[in-house]
This record gives C-alpha cells, structure tokens and sequence, in this order.
C-alpha cells in the first residue's frame, strides 16, 4: 500500500489504535533503527519512532535487516529494548482503563472486570489460566499496567502470547486443582522477580480447570 509519506504517521496511529480496540495484536516494524545497519548509534528520528511506537501501545517492534546483516546486530537490539524500557518507565506509557462502549462477550466484560479489580487493590499482577490464549489476548486489550502472567500447557500458544501486550506466558503442565496451579504459578513469577510476598495478585481463570473460557476472578495474596 502507497501513501504519501506525510500521512504514515497518522496511518499507523490509526492502525495501532484500532487493532488495539479489537484486541488484535499489533507490531510496528521496517527500518526502525536502519542507520543501526551501518552506524552503532541511531538518530533522534529513529529513537523517536521507537518511542512513538510504544507510547501508542502497539504489541510488539521488530527489527529485521538491523539485526539480519546489519554490523551492529546485538546492539541494535539492546538499543531498541533500552528505549522501550525508558518510556515504559515514563508518565507517558500510562493509559486509562479504555471505556468501549458494549462488551463483545463475556470474556470480554471479564477482562475489563479484572483490570478495573487490579487497579482497585494495587495488584501486582493478574494471573491467567489459558488454554486458546483467548481471556489472556482480552486482557492485554485494555493495557494494564501492570504484568499479565498467562500460563497455559501449549508450547504453540505459549509463543503466540509472547506478541501480546504486558503478557508474560509460563508453560506449565495441567493441574487438577486452581489452587494447585496458583501456587504453580506464583512461583514461577517470585522466581522471575515479578511477585513477592504480601503482593496481592488478580486470578482469572475457570471453573473446574481446563474447562475453556474464564468464569472466575479472585483476589489471592501471595
């Protein structure tokens, strides 16, 4: 698709912006840090469309000739993730919980439920049982800020999760009990440095496990 080079910006803000309404992950890619190609620093313009990329809140930048054949491959990538640390960090990554108007369905109202709930109790995290990946995409949708722990016993689903926003997926085998896989859980996320004791964490999940679908949300303190 052709289009006059004054309107990419907007175009793709539009576009960021719409897959994130719809819950559709989205990735910002081409010559994001092209000079890297040649050169081990990259211009303000290019660090700015980084940046530009993550205040919209896309899923996901990528590079590919930078890191494919450029001279500076492990470098640009350490400089790509060092300037969307920087602007996670910043006031200007934050986002309001996003008031769509209708719910789509019910995964729907409960992934908006859950992080109206997180925001609520200062949670430190919201836990998600999965099996299709579905409940954990309808979270990342409304950009909590906070992380979105996803375990699921899918090595496929595990690495289609890894594009969504905030989503940290675990592979974790399946589990009789939810308190079981809680405590499964819970562990993998203090043994990353995500949770700790006395954090209270949002669990989204159903009932009995493995059952598909979420039908419950709980507040658990670790």
């Amino acid at each position: 698709l052709e289009i006059d080079a004054s309107r990419v910006p907007l175009i793709q803000k539009e576009i960021i912006g719409k897959c994130v309404e719809r819950g559709k992950p989205v990735i910002v890619a081409t010559q994001m840090l092209d000079s890297m190609m040649r050169n081990p620093r990259p211009t303000r313009a290019e660090a700015s469309d980084v940046a530009g990329a993550v205040v919209d809140h896309a899923d996901a930048l990528m590079l590919s000739g930078e890191t494919a054949f450029g001279k500076y491959p492990a470098l640009a990538a350490e400089t790509m993730v060092k300037i969307i640390h920087e602007v996670e960090e910043s006031r200007y990554d934050d986002m309001p919980l996003p008031s769509y108007s209708e719910p789509s369905d019910k995964e729907d109202a409960i992934a908006r439920a859950a992080c109206a709930l997180a925001s609520e109790v200062s949670a430190r995290l919201i836990l998600v049982t999965t099996i299709s990946g579905h409940t954990a995409r309808s979270i990342s949708r409304f950009r909590p800020p906070i992380p979105i722990i996803v375990t699921c016993d899918s090595a496929e689903i595990q690495r289609q999760l890894v594009l969504s926003w905030g989503v940290i997926p675990f592979l974790l085998p399946k589990f009789r009990s939810i308190d079981s896989l809680i405590t499964a859980a819970v562990l993998k996320a203090k043994e990353s440095g995500i949770a700790r004791n006395g954090d209270y964490i949002v669990l989204v999940s159903g009932q009995p496990v493995g059952i598909g679908g979420a039908n419950l949300i709980k507040v658990h303190k670790i």
